[in-house]
């Protein structure tokens, strides 16, 4: 990756920390762009040189992990469809997705979450 590596190193802080400040928005490598002050091609190397991952599939990781992060502090009358609507436009692939990386459906893990017994 040419360019500065500061700048660089800069620049994608920049993308992450909007990233993650606008999960529950629409998030475009255009977006990004303007954020970083990096190309799209800068900001694809950057982010996997960094992540393993392009821009868009770490963006897609930081949501599966902010809805897990919901899903298990649920609480009674909290539905999976509201959690994952939030982050999620296609729910569909939100459970494709969400069962790849952790292993079971959302609606599994939501039920185990609610049905634990409440500490006191």
């Amino acid at each position: 990756m040419n360019g500065d590596p500061e700048r660089i190193t800069r620049g994608l802080n920049m993308a992450c920390d909007y990233i993650d400040a606008n999960l529950d928005g629409r998030i475009t490598l255009s977006d990004l762009e303007r954020v970083s002050g990096l190309s799209a091609r800068s900001l694809q190397y950057a982010f996997r040189a960094t992540f393993n991952r392009s821009p868009m599939q770490w963006t897609t990781d930081r949501r599966l992990e902010k809805v897990r992060e919901r899903i298990l502090s649920a609480r009674t009358g909290d539905t999976l469809t509201a959690i994952a609507g939030a982050y999620f436009t296609n729910l569909g692939d939100f459970s494709h997705s969400y069962r790849a990386r952790y292993g079971e459906l959302p609606s599994q893990t939501l039920q185990n979450v609610l049905a634990r017994p409440l500490r006191s």
